[in-house]
């Protein structure tokens, strides 16, 4: 039974470490394999499909693109990088592979900063786009993030000033709002905006909040 019991997940763990996708991904298989190949073949111990897979740009775009953050990237790097670990450097390549690892990591985690812009840009075409743009704006630290929901915000603001009063849409800065919330709870003194955000410029983003929505 233990022998069956094995040679069962070994088949299962072939069946979905295969990272191979040409088209644009769709149905439920295909997206998780999408998501989780690298660990299917970090628990078969193939070094060399793992190392395939995350050198595959067009695998690692898909899941940018899927996903519009990095994380399915992210979670395939940190699979890399235990696996390697774990090869103890047995060969040479092993260690230049994980050095390599390394590196690509902090590549990976700078662009995915560098490329926050992109939710903006998404939400003001789509308001629609309002939960990919705040998923997109999770990797910033907590001063950013404020002032990244600032900007959401007043993106929506400018966008229902345009409306009648009696169309505008309070739900949409309530979300943004519990987002923040979330992030960094004003009870906990997390950050302080004056810091960062001058008084005069706070105090006209208010005033466009309450213009826009008196009960915000």
């Amino acid at each position: 039974m233990p022998m069956f019991r094995q040679a069962n997940n070994q088949a299962i763990h072939n069946l979905l470490s295969d990272s191979e996708i040409s088209d644009t991904p769709k149905d439920t298989y295909t997206l998780y394999r999408l998501q989780h190949a690298c660990y299917h073949q970090v628990m078969l111990r193939d070094t060399e499909r793992i190392w395939q897979t995350l050198n595959d740009t067009t695998y690692n775009d898909q899941q940018v693109s899927y996903t519009k953050d990095y994380q399915w990237t992210n979670v395939s790097i940190k699979y890399g990088l235990a696996h390697f670990v774990s090869q103890q450097g047995a060969t040479v390549e092993d260690d230049a592979r994980l050095s390599w690892l390394v590196l690509r990591a902090g590549e990976v985690a700078r662009e995915a900063v560098e490329g926050v812009d992109i939710a903006f840009e998404w939400f003001k075409e789509d308001a629609s786009l309002l939960d990919d743009a705040l998923k997109r704006i999770e990797v910033l630290d907590e001063e950013n993030y404020f002032k990244a929901c600032l900007r959401l915000l007043m993106i929506e603001a400018w966008r229902q000033q345009e409306w009648a009063v009696e169309r505008r849409d309070i739900s949409v800065p309530q979300i943004i709002l519990e987002a923040l919330d979330e992030r960094v709870p004003v009870s906990t003194g997390a950050i302080d905006w004056a810091t960062f955000i001058s008084e005069e410029w706070m105090t006209w983003w208010m005033t466009l909040m309450w213009e826009t929505w008196d009960t915000v």
